[in-house]
């Protein structure tokens, strides 16, 4: 696609820094800015609008916040110039920087200048363009190549022992002398070993999360929130401790003085039998028999949870539905039991927070039967109404638009002169679109409508929740101490009270 010359372009540089380029001082972000507005301030067709910058950020993909906001400028045309100091500067993968210089930029409308390139694309000759795009996969290749170095380079240090986590485990330091090598912090160190009792006199991980809390002991996220290591951005400031965190404890070797050479492999996660152990790297916490002790009881109640769930398991219809009425978190479904009478297998509806805390949420769980039986007799009602609307069972394009007036207007107007033959084409085939789209959009919604109608008619006939009814109709259902509220994707809210509950 041709560019055309204008006279001022609203211009923005964008600078990008990452590890790699680390000790390369002419790549600094200082650097690549000044020498960016001395080139634009000697071209007078280019006037500077914005910087946009990403610091310590990889090219080899674009989500990046400094590119994002750059590229919305773009989309709402604020910005029909962009200038770097060099092609890998902007990105480092082959693919998606040609879609971004040879499709969507000259599609927007937007000159591409990249300075030690020699390259402006708005004069740029075909074997200008043909070098750029092998200087781009060039780029590509360095970034793979430096990947697989470090990834080397990691690996070895990893095979010597040396921990390359940002922060130490929960109960370990790192040491000032080597930061590769971890040293016992002997306060939370005395937390973990206690975890590790707790679990082996037989007490569950929830509970031993609840009693953590209950004693003002701060999580690890808690602990980095409270150092300044962490910004809270996630809710670190409230980070409490859960089953999940306990659990992540005793599972791991960190513990008993080993270290995990890789637990995942090109994206893929490796079990616990394909681990590669770095064993005595530093002081163990808790000694090796009571580890693997833990880790058999484990596995026992894995193994027995496992059981019981592929013979009673049923489908969580309502799963990431339900919020809980009093603290406004999610309400997940618990594990399931057997009753004392092994005949019936039960889920309940927690608030998570109940689970977490003493003193948290005092709302109280619900049984997945009586809420099911609940959006039941509820669904029933809504559905007796829906049923008696009237029916539409044929789809008639007349209804959406009659083309044929319009079409006539439109002739008559090119025979009286007011537009040419020209015009008359290009004006018919875009009504013809509209129209075609409109037509699409009445048969979509018609199909949605036939596919409810049949979802509602198996409902009815099955009287049973599935999850593609859920989804359909169901948006919200929230549960208070006495009673229940369920928002409909269709409808107002109906309040019901809990069945089944005291």
């Amino acid at each position: 696609m041709k560019e055309t010359n204008k006279l001022h372009y609203r211009t923005a540089i964008y600078v990008r820094l990452s590890i790699e380029d680390n000790g390369i001082r002419s790549n600094s972000i200082e650097n690549q800015i000044y020498f960016l507005k001395k080139y634009i301030n000697r071209h007078t067709q280019l006037n500077l609008v914005a910087c946009y910058c990403d610091n310590g950020k990889t090219g080899t993909n674009f989500q990046r916040s400094g590119f994002c906001e750059m590229l919305q400028a773009i989309k709402e045309e604020k910005i029909d110039c962009v200038v770097v100091k060099d092609l890998s500067r902007f990105g480092r993968n082959y693919i998606e920087t040609g879609i971004y210089l040879e499709k969507i930029f000259p599609f927007m409308k937007v000159r591409f200048i990249s300075i030690e390139d020699h390259y402006d694309s708005i004069n740029a000759t075909e074997n200008e363009r043909f070098e750029l795009s092998l200087k781009n996969m060039y780029h590509d290749l360095y970034a793979k190549d430096i990947s697989k170095k470090i990834k080397s380079i990691l690996d070895m240090k990893r095979k010597e022992g040396l921990f390359l986590g940002n922060s130490a485990p929960f109960g370990y330091k790192k040491s000032r002398q080597n930061p590769y090598q971890l040293e016992i912090e002997e306060e939370t160190a005395a937390v973990v070993k206690e975890i590790f009792n707790l679990r082996m006199s037989g007490m569950g991980v929830v509970k031993i999360a609840r009693l953590l809390n209950d004693r003002g002991i701060l999580s690890k996220n808690r602990r980095r929130y409270e150092r300044g290591e962490l910004k809270g951005t996630n809710g670190e400031e409230n980070a409490l401790w859960s089953g999940s965190s306990v659990l992540g404890i005793l599972e791991n070797p960190i513990y008993c003085g080993n270290l995990v050479e890789r637990k995942s492999e090109c994206h893929n996660k490796l079990s616990k039998k394909e681990w590669n152990l770095i064993k005595y790297t530093h002081e163990p916490i808790i000694d090796q028999k009571l580890f693997d002790q833990i880790q058999n009881l484990i596995q026992y109640k894995r193994a027995k949870k496992k059981e019981n769930t592929e013979k009673f398991n049923t489908e969580n219809v309502l799963k990431g539905m339900i919020i809980c009425g009093e603290c406004h978190g999610k309400m997940t479904r618990s594990s399931g039991y057997l009753t004392k009478n092994s005949f019936l297998f039960r889920y309940h509806y927690n608030c998570r927070r109940k689970y977490i805390k003493y003193e948290g949420c005092k709302n109280r769980s619900i049984l997945e039967e009586n809420l099911n039986l609940a959006v039941i007799e509820s669904l029933k009602i809504q559905f007796s109404v829906m049923l008696n609307l009237k029916d539409i069972t044929v789809f008639d394009k007349r209804q959406v638009f009659d083309e044929k007036p319009v079409f006539y207007h439109l002739y008559q107007r090119y025979r009286k002169g007011q537009l040419s033959k020209e015009e008359y084409i290009l004006e018919k085939r875009n009504r013809k679109e509209t129209y075609q789209n409109k037509i699409k959009e009445k048969e979509k919604e018609f199909r949605e409508n036939i596919d409810r109608k049949s979802e509602i008619v198996q409902f009815l006939k099955n009287n049973r929740l599935s999850k593609e009814l859920c989804k359909m109709f169901i948006k919200q259902i929230i549960v208070y101490q006495n009673y229940i509220k369920i928002y409909y994707t269709f409808c107002c809210e109906l309040d019901t009270k809990k069945e089944g509950e005291k």
